[in-house]
């Protein structure tokens, strides 16, 4: 992709994306902000994406009427989360002044964004991370929403919790108490489905996992490690629990 056509390209997908929002959420998603207010903030985290798929002047990338990108990375660094919520601009009305409320409207807020990018834009794939996401160029002929999460196995329920903005507009500290007590509860459980795959040597993502794939790694990884052909016995019952594990992420 030459300088000009990204120019133009990136013009042309935030365009795209500002006309969608209007469309949807006009005259505004919540009393306490404005659809013009979340228009501003989800350009300004379009701009921190550009940022990383291209040269590291993310400066370049702050007015795109007047500056054009560069070359893009080969490898480009993940952004994270927290990078974001500083981007925002803060709504007319202003953040919760319960900072625990606050900080959950910028992280809902930033995700909205996030999520809203990925599922619309014609321009970037994202790979939504726990605190991390990953970045890259594509094209309208070739686009497919790619989204990964870390601790979450069902991700469309998770985009969904963020397209709702009742979640922002109901929000109190009790159910950001409650939300944080899910969340870890879910990233513990989901860890240790990851150190399961790693043991089983299963290479395919866990919002992909079949029972077949599971049975497939099992029977290889059991007949090496069985003690009855000389294995060791903890491995073996480690690789059972795993095996009992993952098969029950499947039927739950």
């Amino acid at each position: 992709m030459d300088v000009t056509s990204a120019h133009s390209k990136i013009r042309n997908d935030k365009q795209l994306l500002s006309t969608k929002l209007l469309d949807t959420y006009s005259p505004s998603p919540s009393p306490r902000i404005t659809v013009s207010e979340l228009a501003y903030n989800m350009h300004s985290i379009y701009d921190a994406l550009l940022a990383v798929v291209f040269s590291d002047t993310p400066k370049a990338f702050s007015s795109l009427s007047t500056t054009k990108p560069t070359t893009a990375l080969e490898d480009p660094e993940p952004l994270k989360e927290y990078d974001l919520i500083h981007r925002l601009s803060e709504p007319q009305n202003g953040w919760s002044n319960i900072s625990t409320v606050a900080l959950f409207e910028k992280h809902f807020m930033a995700r909205f964004c996030l999520y809203f990018i990925a599922k619309y834009s014609t321009l970037l794939t994202l790979d939504i991370q726990l605190v991390a996401i990953h970045v890259e160029l594509t094209s309208a002929s070739t686009h497919t929403t790619h989204t990964t999460h870390v601790g979450h196995v069902a991700s469309p329920a998770l985009e969904g919790f963020y397209f709702d903005w009742s979640q922002f507009n109901n929000v109190t500290p009790e159910t950001v108490n409650n939300l944080l007590t899910d969340f870890w509860t879910r990233y513990t459980y989901n860890l240790t489905a990851i150190q399961d795959l790693a043991l089983l040597n299963i290479t395919t993502p866990l919002n992909a996992l079949t029972l077949q794939n599971i049975k497939q790694a099992y029977r290889l990884k059991a007949q090496k490690h069985h003690p009855d052909k000389g294995g060791n016995s903890e491995t073996f019952y480690a690789i059972e629990q795993a095996y009992q594990r993952l098969k029950s992420l499947i039927f739950k």
